[in-house]
């Protein structure tokens, strides 16, 4: 069996693994659908519908609240009614929710080589997840270049 830490150096069991993975592949199947990511490697086997099921299964105890902050504003506030494990898969996929729900967000798949992830475009230049895909897809491009540019010899 297979294991991973999670705050606090917990140990999570084959059960709650299982769990934080149908809720990614729920997150990257929505996220795909959201962004029209056609990336063969973003698909799963769920259907749309199965993973939105994924992503609001752990959110079935939560609730959101109008509530007075400190400084005397109004603001929303997100409560749920979990603990220990099920605090932070329920955190995970409310805050997975907000984002693929968000239509001012420009969520963009990273078409970096071999990447999967997906990431929010915070410039208008930024073409990948981060500086690594960044530079693996230049390093591609320049062989790719240097590739077609030389001809066979006789």
């Amino acid at each position: 069996m297979r294991s991973a830490e999670i705050r606090g150096g917990s140990r999570l069991g084959a059960d709650q693994l299982d769990r934080l993975r149908e809720l990614r592949d729920g997150l990257r199947r929505v996220a795909a659908h959201v962004t029209a990511d056609d990336r063969e490697h973003a698909q799963t086997d769920l259907t749309l519908e199965e993973a939105m099921a994924a992503i609001n299964a752990p959110l079935a105890s939560s609730h959101l609240l109008l509530a007075r902050s400190a400084d005397d504003t109004v603001e929303v506030s997100w409560q749920h009614d979990a603990e220990g494990f099920d605090t932070v898969i329920a955190e995970l996929a409310f805050e997975g929710a907000r984002l693929l729900g968000d239509p001012n967000n420009e969520l963009l798949p990273c078409h970096g080589p071999g990447c999967v992830l997906y990431y929010v475009r915070s410039k208008t230049r930024r073409a990948w997840c981060g500086p690594i895909c960044g530079n693996r897809a230049r390093v591609a491009r320049h062989y790719r270049q240097n590739r077609d540019s030389r001809s066979p010899s006789a």
